[in-house]
């Protein structure tokens, strides 16, 4: 049962409005939109979809899924393949972000408590050159080339909610896991064609 309907419903508006500025008012340099589902690590079924628009100045994505825990925090994590073509694989893996030329960041992207019926949605943008987020793979800026990036949102719980660490929890890798913080869904998108 969802206790907090107001909470729940103003971030779903929120979703909505950020697919808006996605899809509908991106200024006319942006590229297409490009779709891919959102998966499970444990066995691949899709629970979602993700949105991602290039533009020459960064990345804006929306996500809306499901299949989440109610009450876990989830945090989403943009990774970054800035030369694809060096990757050992295609796509690219986390194995590949020990290629220095493959120019591999994971930087933090959004995060938030989770609602009663185990949906979410994110909205979350990256600019070419900003180097200020939490980074867990690299250093210096995380996004270089938007067109020619391969681009992975990764979904991250952190377990429960814990009253008075919901910050932490929301705004980090490893802080706060509620026992354990986890990798839970994906959705990758190549580099634009």
């Amino acid at each position: 049962m969802n206790t907090h309907p107001r909470r729940r419903s103003s971030r779903t508006l929120a979703a909505a409005v950020m697919a808006v500025l996605l899809i509908g008012v991106m200024p006319a340099q942006a590229g297409q939109p490009s779709t891919s589902d959102v998966r499970t690590f444990s066995d691949g079924a899709v629970v979602g979809s993700s949105k991602l628009v290039r533009t020459g100045s960064g990345i804006s994505a929306s996500i809306q899924t499901s299949g989440l825990t109610p009450d876990d925090v989830v945090t989403v994590w943009i990774v970054v393949f800035n030369d694809p073509t060096e990757c050992a694989s295609n796509p690219c893996t986390a194995n590949d972000r020990f290629t220095p030329a493959v120019d591999a960041h994971a930087v933090y992207g959004a995060g938030h408590v989770i609602g009663g019926d185990g949906t979410a949605g994110y909205g979350l943008h990256l600019n070419v050159g900003d180097a200020s987020r939490e980074d867990l793979w690299g250093t210096g800026p995380a996004l270089t080339d938007p067109q020619g990036a391969e681009i992975h949102l990764v979904l991250r719980t952190h377990g429960q909610k814990q009253p008075g660490n919901v910050n932490n929890q929301s705004h980090s890798a490893n802080l706060g896991c509620n026992p354990k913080c986890v990798n839970v869904q994906f959705s990758m998108h190549l580099p634009a064609a």
